[in-house]
């Protein structure tokens, strides 16, 4: 009891100094958060940032933002204004090192930008500034608990000044239960909403199911039906590396929010793209095809996993093409990137004796970097239906071109990382198209993880001559003949190991001819039970088989036999033949 006193006299002054830090804090937070979030705002994104005033309650976490506004690039007006923003963050921050908050509002957001022509905009500069330097490395996602989040009473309105159009977007609302990637359950009042006016259309998509208190879970359902995007197209940023220049999207998806034990937020559905096309960068047709569909079990994109029932397309074509520098078009920043990295290869080995210590001494002294957290994903079937591909390759002195069709894949069991105790299956054939009265067709099937793969392919028909433009390149005679053969292959990587195995290979009618005169012709090859180990080395086959060759030997004035003569000398750029320079033929 004598100690009673004591205890009070703490409790008096702990109570006191507690009062006095939230008086300092209601009083000089709001000054010095208002500075810094406008010069800091400011030099981030290169524009004025103003805020008319910041109103904080420490006993409470609660921080609201006033009148911010960002300018435009070239004039005081207002580019982005919000004249509300509510944060009521929880203690459970600090001791989570990551944002724990109960509500996060945007009331009266407003935004205005405009499209310039040619794919620019007049937020160019800032998206630039937010742009990550290309040498910055991968962190882990940020960790955090986001709830009862709202926007409401939103406005959005872009500029054309290409065809001297405005698009507007009002009566913007938007409520989310919560965004978290941490198990951290706090009261949700918000349940799911999006409602907008654009033009002349309304959408509203509300939630669906029970209050959220009493089942801890509730869900909104989102439709979308023929929503063409060809209108919208033209505003895509000309940075990017491809062009898309027609979709029709359809969507019916649902987006469910959940507390059972753990928080999750879960979309699943179908969406559906049709009549899709991609140009290539010089504006050639990269890719087109009549319908994607995606069915979606479980995509929890918080958690970075992504589960789909299927993956459907049908009717593909795809165009692959290598100009005369060698530019693949599916790679249309991979000189650039070579250049970089021979550059960067240049400096650093010109300077490597001088910083090899330097490096291993800050090697040393930094922490290794924590590992991140991979994206897992299951795909249980993926179908490939009616597609087509067809190659061009202008490297040679007269273009390469090879068309397939009747291309098909059914896939399944497709898991990123790889299960290595349930391996990817696959399937497909392609066939030659034009080829001749039989068909040329090529089938495969087999199972592949990360570390092993073992296929198997059935060649049926397949014409030589389809080579004849690259064996061109060292061969004056022209080739033809036809190719069937059953192969398997495995692979697998620790330790390395190639093996290619042909139960058997056969070359029918096989043609070495100059104009009309036939140099070399073999009625059939055949090999049966060929083994190569490329890792090691070795080949090994059962039987060979030469039916009916016949050839045209000769030799010259010269001396020189008649073989020397068929073959193409690339150091001289000229095709010995006839004792006589001529120019180089491909």
């Amino acid at each position: 009891m004598a100690q009673s006193p004591k205890w009070r006299r703490r409790a008096a002054l702990a109570l006191g100094g507690l009062l006095i830090f939230w008086a300092l804090a209601w009083a000089l937070v709001p000054v010095i958060a208002k500075s810094q979030i406008e010069k800091i705002a400011s030099a981030k994104l290169g524009r004025a940032v103003t805020v008319g005033g910041i109103d904080f309650k420490p006993w409470s976490l609660e921080l609201a933002v006033n009148d911010l506004k960002i300018a435009r690039q070239d004039s005081p007006d207002a580019q982005l204004s919000i004249q509300r923003v509510y944060i009521d963050a929880e203690l459970e921050s600090l001791l989570r090192l990551a944002p724990v908050v109960d509500a996060v509002a945007l009331d009266s957001p407003e935004v205005s930008f405009t499209h310039l022509g040619d794919g620019r905009y007049d937020i160019d500069d800032i998206l630039e500034k937010l742009k990550s330097p290309p040498d910055a490395k991968p962190a882990e996602p940020p960790r955090f608990a986001l709830y009862n989040l709202s926007l409401s009473s939103g406005q959005v309105s872009f500029t054309d000044k290409a065809v001297g159009k405005t698009h507007e977007l009002r009566a913007l609302n938007l409520s989310v239960p919560f965004l978290s990637n941490l198990q951290s359950k706090r009261e949700v009042k918000t349940l799911p909403r999006l409602a907008f006016k654009l033009g002349g259309s309304n959408f509203d998509s509300a939630a669906e199911g029970t209050p959220f208190a009493q089942t801890h879970k509730t869900e909104a359902t989102f439709r979308l039906s023929n929503f063409d995007l060809a209108p919208y197209l033209g505003y895509l940023p000309a940075s990017l590396p491809y062009k898309l220049v027609g979709a029709v999207i359809h969507a019916d998806a649902k987006v469910a929010f959940e507390q059972n034990p753990d928080t999750v937020v879960r979309v699943s559905g179908v969406v559906t793209a049709d009549k899709v096309r991609l140009l290539d960068k010089p504006g050639q047709e990269l890719l087109a095809f009549d319908q994607l569909k995606i069915s979606m079990d479980d995509v929890r994109p918080l958690a970075q996993s992504v589960r789909l029932s299927s993956i459907e397309l049908t009717n593909p074509a795809l165009n692959i093409s290598r100009d005369r520098a060698g530019r693949l078009n599916l790679l249309p920043a991979a000189e650039m990137d070579a250049t970089k990295s021979g550059a960067a290869r240049t400096r650093i080995q010109g300077a490597k004796g001088q910083n090899d210590a330097q490096k291993e001494a800050k090697t040393a002294s930094k922490p290794p970097p924590a590992p991140q957290t991979p994206w897992k994903v299951d795909i249980a079937s993926i179908a490939v239906r009616g597609g087509t591909v067809n190659w061009l390759d202008e490297t040679l002195a007269k273009p390469a071109q090879v068309k397939l069709g009747a291309v098909t894949l059914d896939a399944s069991r497709v898991a990123m990382p790889f299960a290595p105790d349930a391996p990817l299956e696959f399937r497909g054939s392609v066939a030659l198209a034009a080829s001749a009265t039989v068909p040329a067709t090529l089938n495969f099937n087999g199972t592949a993880t990360d570390q092993t793969l073992s296929a198997s392919t059935t060649v049926a028909a397949w014409p030589l001559s389809m080579a004849a433009k690259y064996v061109g390149q060292f061969l004056l005679p022209a080739l033809g003949g036809q190719l069937d053969a059953t192969l398997g292959v495995t692979w697998q990587a620790k330790p390395q190991a190639i093996r290619i195995t042909a139960p058997q290979v056969s070359l029918s009618d096989v043609l070495l001819a100059e104009g009309k005169t036939s140099l070399v012709s073999v009625k059939r090859i055949q090999v049966d039970g060929a083994d190569i180990d490329l890792v090691g080395q070795s080949f090994k086959a059962a039987k060979l088989q030469v039916i009916q060759p016949k050839a045209l030997v000769d030799r010259d004035a010269d001396k020189r036999w008649m073989f020397d003569r068929w073959l193409i000398d690339n150091k001289r750029g000229t095709c010995r033949i006839k004792n006589q320079q001529t120019p180089k033929l491909a």
